[in-house]
């Protein structure tokens, strides 16, 4: 919706590389998660309503 959407490329629970096309919430949390090396669930990344912060594995 809004035309706006992120895809995430992950090595096995890490992302790697984030893509995000009027999505820079996502692009900005996404660099900060693979620069820390923060592992993450899938799961709650591919939710569009969880926010970059949730997706974080503690």
């Amino acid at each position: 919706a809004g035309g706006a959407f992120s895809v995430f490329h992950l090595s096995g629970d890490r992302i790697v590389a984030v893509e995000a096309v009027n999505a820079p919430a996502d692009f900005m949390g996404g660099r900060m998660l693979i620069g820390k090396g923060t592992r993450v669930s899938a799961e709650r990344l591919a939710d569009s309503a969880t926010s970059m912060k949730a997706v974080a594995l503690s």
